[in-house]
């Protein structure tokens, strides 16, 4: 998951674009992005 945060969040891939550079389907790399994102917003939230 640390993966698809860097390359969508701090590279700007989309979704297609990491799961190429990652070797792994769309939907696996979609999955992982909206994963990471409620484990940090679980995370930060007060």
């Amino acid at each position: 998951m640390a993966k698809v945060v860097e390359l969508r969040y701090f590279i700007g891939l989309g979704v297609a674009e990491v799961a190429a550079t990652l070797g792994v389907a769309e939907r696996t790399a979609q999955r992982d992005w909206i994963a990471a994102r409620a484990w940090l917003k679980e995370r930060l939230e007060p």
